[in-house]
């Protein structure tokens, strides 16, 4: 969707549903403070195909849209508007993480989980590429990196997913706790990417059996 094009009154959520605004509020939950020129310049929404082919005008504005548009429904807060070169500079920071759970992401179609997903898993290896690059992602011995194909049931899945589910709540709780430990303590935060997942893959292929041609081979 372009800067201008009408848009129908939406759900809050469904306001969401385009790739480039869970960027958007994925970047302003990252940096607390920027503006939609700072997101273009510094290519932080290079990996948005809609944004590909546009002139840096054209991406300003239509960032500038997609910011106006999140925070007329509460997911960015303009913090400060500053005047540059006879322009207006818009600074944001996002109130909420980019987030679908239950009916909300079960009342998408097919089509938009599967653009939003690959706009996620994207991110994912840019986070997981940078720590590599920067050699610090196996600078701590006791980080985690584990993945596995397995054959489950229904009940296996369900259990699954309720475990995952677990575990994220877990982790926003030791986000907010550590976010209060390191408020009284001054200490210099530790970044950190964690990752749940839990998947349907392609049944494997069955490789046929070696069998040992009986007579001799035709050429």
């Amino acid at each position: 969707m372009d800067a201008g094009q009408p848009e129908q009154r939406a759900m809050p959520r469904d306001v969401l549903r385009l790739p480039i605004r869970i960027r958007i509020v994925e970047i302003c939950t990252e940096r607390e403070r920027i503006s939609p020129s700072e997101m273009v310049d510094e290519g932080l929404l290079a990996d948005i195909d809609s944004l590909a082919s546009m002139t840096r005008s054209r991406k300003l504005s239509n960032v500038g849209y997609h910011c106006n548009r999140l925070r007329e429904f509460g997911f960015l807060e303009l913090l400060d508007v500053k005047p540059v070169r006879g322009a207006q500079q818009h600074f944001y920071s996002a109130t909420a993480p980019a987030l679908f759970e239950g009916e909300e992401w079960e009342a998408m179609d097919e089509d938009q989980r599967q653009t939003l997903t690959e706009v996620a898993w994207r991110r994912l290896g840019a986070q997981v590429d940078d720590s590599l690059g920067q050699r610090v992602f196996n600078a701590r011995t006791d980080r985690w990196f584990a993945w596995e194909p397995i054959d489950l049931d229904e009940q296996g899945w369900d259990e699954l997913m309720d475990g995952i589910s677990q575990w994220f709540r877990d982790v926003e709780r030791m986000k907010q706790e550590a976010e209060t430990r390191l408020t009284k303590s001054g200490e210099e935060p530790m970044r950190v990417t964690y990752a749940l997942m839990g998947f349907e893959s392609p049944k494997p292929v069955r490789k046929r059996p070696n069998v040992r041609p009986r007579g001799k081979p035709h050429w």
